[in-house]
């Protein structure tokens, strides 16, 4: 009885060990945040994401904060916040510190494209206020011409 007592034991110990080790630290955590984070980026479905939020109006901001509380779940974080707080603890971390750069790059590389697209349609819409407004100068200097003409012509009579 007593054997098979310290048995039962000993294997909860072992699983209870085995669990505890299968668990991620906070720093892995961070550091799978970081790496599924970079890895979209790259990836051909951060492209189509955003261009699909360019072409149905949705924000690309809402695009990366849903991307992101998704990564954040998947690498075991409940919040935002609590990925704050462990990225600030180890954030001096070479490793933490080469994937953020590489963040970094690739999202400015990747949203080139876009950026690109968003000033062309600024510079679109401003050529076309500025022919609406040149439009609306000649209309306006035509009407005045009109009624000086109009005033000048009943002076005379």
């Amino acid at each position: 009885m007593k054997l098979r007592y310290s048995l039962a034991i000993v294997l909860a110990l072992i699983i209870a060990i085995g669990i505890s080790s299968c668990s991620k630290s906070p720093e892995d955590k961070v550091k799978s945040y970081l790496t599924k984070f970079y890895e979209w980026i790259e990836s051909g479905d951060f492209q189509k994401q955003m261009e699909a939020s360019m072409s149905n109006k949705q924000g690309s901001q809402e695009v990366l904060v849903e991307k992101q509380k998704q990564l954040l779940k998947d690498a075991g974080f409940a919040s935002e916040e609590e990925f704050q707080q462990e990225l600030e603890k180890i954030k001096d971390d070479p490793k933490i510190f080469e994937l953020t750069m590489k963040i970094q790059t690739a999202s400015m590389k990747a949203m080139q494209p876009f950026i690109e697209k968003y000033q062309e349609q600024l510079k679109q819409g401003a050529e076309q206020f500025q022919d609406a407004a040149d439009s609306a100068k000649e209309a306006l200097e035509k009407a005045t011409e009109e009624i000086e003409k109009s005033q000048e012509e009943s002076k005379t009579k």
